[in-house]
């Protein structure tokens, strides 16, 4: 994911008491695994280097192989996975903005148990969390979890709107007061995320006007990705939802005025980048 939700994801689960390490991609996922254990993992979906769908199906067959074979050059960090975590199962969540018939589905395909989408709820999200510790507890005493604790579940999306709820330009107080309310976070914990967000949403910005004046749809795909969950989370929709349609049009490879649609995000997002 990129640095702004990662370091949200930190930060509201830090305030709980809980330990965060991040890792920048699916690779680096699996050595950091290769290295120590984990009592749950966050899987970003779409990441580079390595997605989150290889990264969760190759934990998954290393937790049931103890010699695991690859045809991509990952032998020895597969070997080394599975040495640690063969004949565990340590629960994957996905964390997504992709909010599209099919992909819970597949996201439990590729071995994950939950699913949550951008942006989350907190109190369902920690719910989940509980949830597993819970697990955790009762196979260590040798209880059997109760059938309300199974697996499979998804979180409900935040459905109320506010930062940019009808398309006007981004206010920072509405943004301030969106992450206090939902997230739960102190004022300097949201003055230092929104600092930390401009250099990130300018270097997306940027990325995908100068793909979009290429006409690289692939990367003006991913650019627009990233733009939107960071959105969401701010709570600005209605430009998130404007990076979702170029998202989306990139990767259809339609050809709309991708320009003309990029100057509008950046002039609705302006206070966030000046």
């Amino acid at each position: 994911d990129n640095q702004f939700n990662m370091e949200l994801v930190q930060r509201t689960l830090g305030k709980q008491g809980h330990r965060v390490e991040l890792a920048d991609n699916g690779l680096a996922a699996l050595e950091m695994l290769s290295q120590k254990s984990f009592d749950f993992i966050l899987m970003d979906v779409q990441m580079p280097v390595m997605d989150g769908f290889t990264a969760t199906t190759l934990i998954r067959y290393c937790e049931t192989n103890p010699n695991p074979t690859s045809k991509r050059g990952y032998h020895e960090l597969l070997q080394n996975l599975a040495d640690r975590i063969y004949g565990t199962h340590t629960p994957i969540m996905a964390m997504t903005a992709h909010a599209v018939t099919g992909y819970r589905e597949k996201c439990f395909d590729a071995g994950m148990e939950y699913y949550l989408s951008k942006p989350f709820n907190l109190d369902e999200f920690l719910a989940i969390i509980l949830k597993i510790g819970e697990k955790k507890t009762d196979a260590a005493a040798g209880r059997k979890p109760d059938a309300a604790l199974q697996p499979r579940e998804e979180t409900h999306t935040v459905t109320e709107t506010q930062a940019g709820e009808t398309g006007m330009p981004v206010q920072l107080e509405d943004v301030r007061k969106h992450l206090a309310k939902i997230y739960k976070l102190a004022p300097e914990d949201i003055d230092h995320l929104i600092h930390g967000l401009k250099p990130s949403l300018i270097a997306e910005l940027e990325k995908a006007e100068k793909a979009a004046t290429e006409m690289d749809l692939e990367k003006l795909t991913l650019a627009a990705h990233s733009m939107k969950g960071s959105l969401l989370h701010l709570g600005a929709f209605a430009w998130a939802d404007l990076a979702k349609s170029i998202e989306m049009s990139a990767k259809e490879r339609k050809e709309p005025d991708y320009v003309s649609l990029l100057k509008q995000l950046r002039n609705g997002v302006a206070v966030l980048i000046k």
